[in-house]
């Protein structure tokens, strides 16, 4: 477009990238970005969230961090969609503490936590078997936010659940009833 003498517009690029990383071209959408930068497009919070989310997505989750401290240093605010990339991209790596320690700064930054956030970390912890730890935010998501847990939570436990108790028949464990 550049060279027909007119730019697209922030919101305009903002949805290409949004939508090449919907459909898995993330690694595309973080060369376009790095193009439209170069060209003197300057991002707003949301290509910022945007790129994010494409470098979490890519398991490359501390470039994407890298990116939220420039986002700061540049007076912009990360938000709570920001803030679950981070987290999303911890736990797809199996990286809880990192995801959790994300999840414990949304506070420090004014971000509040939502049921989203709660799901993504319990999710997480089902992943690796914690049903502990999982059980646990679930009722502290309860208590701090005074939320009934949606369907997605309960499907997340009982997923946990099920892949315990499938694991504990594989190892020998013998129910009874």
């Amino acid at each position: 477009m550049g060279k027909f003498g007119c730019s697209p517009s922030l919101r305009s690029c903002n949805s290409l990238l949004s939508k090449l990383v919907k459909v898995g071209e993330s690694y595309t959408a973080i060369l376009v970005y790095d193009q439209m930068v170069r060209n003197g497009i300057a991002p707003d919070v949301f290509m910022y969230t945007i790129i994010v989310n494409a470098y979490c997505k890519e398991g490359r989750v501390e470039r994407g961090l890298d990116l939220v401290k420039e986002m700061e240093r540049l007076g912009f605010e990360p938000n709570v969609v920001t803030y679950h990339s981070l987290i999303n991209g911890y736990v797809k790596l199996g990286e809880m503490e990192s995801a959790f320690r994300v999840f414990k700064l949304m506070p420090e930054k004014g971000v509040q936590h939502n049921v989203v956030t709660y799901t993504l970390l319990i999710k997480g912890y089902c992943k690796q078997g914690n049903m502990v730890k999982a059980e646990e935010l679930f009722r502290d998501m309860k208590k701090e936010m005074l939320l009934v847990a949606d369907e997605l939570v309960f499907g997340v436990l009982v997923d946990g659940y099920v892949k315990l108790v499938n694991w504990m028949m594989l190892s020998g464990f013998k129910m009874k009833c």
